[in-house]
């Protein structure tokens, strides 16, 4: 029997949060070795979103939305995303220490 599964998709904001990051840890004296593990690391656990997409938390927000958003967490960063049909949209990833409201 085969799992059900659900296609990723990184809105164009995701993807460029990706790139930053990347960015800042190449500028901030990590390796590339260790930059590379880091956002390997954060995209496999986003690719665990594929066959479980409910595993992430709902995301409580003060705004009105047409979807639900659920987020899961990967060490320093939060990554949020939507399931729409059988795509899970990754709509932000942002270090948790960021004040992530003003991102919605």
């Amino acid at each position: 029997m085969e799992e059900n599964k659900y296609k990723i998709v990184y809105l164009p904001l995701a993807y460029k949060d990706l790139i930053e990051l990347a960015d800042y840890l190449l500028d901030n004296s990590v390796s590339k070795r260790e930059t590379v593990n880091y956002i390997n690391g954060l995209n496999k656990t986003i690719s665990t979103l594929e066959t479980f997409p409910l595993r992430g938390k709902s995301y409580n927000s003060t705004k009105k939305r047409k979807a639900e958003y659920r987020f899961i967490i990967y060490k320093a960063h939060i990554i949020f995303y939507v399931i729409k049909n059988q795509h899970v949209e990754i709509r932000r990833v942002l270090h948790k220490k960021r004040d992530f409201k003003n991102f919605f």
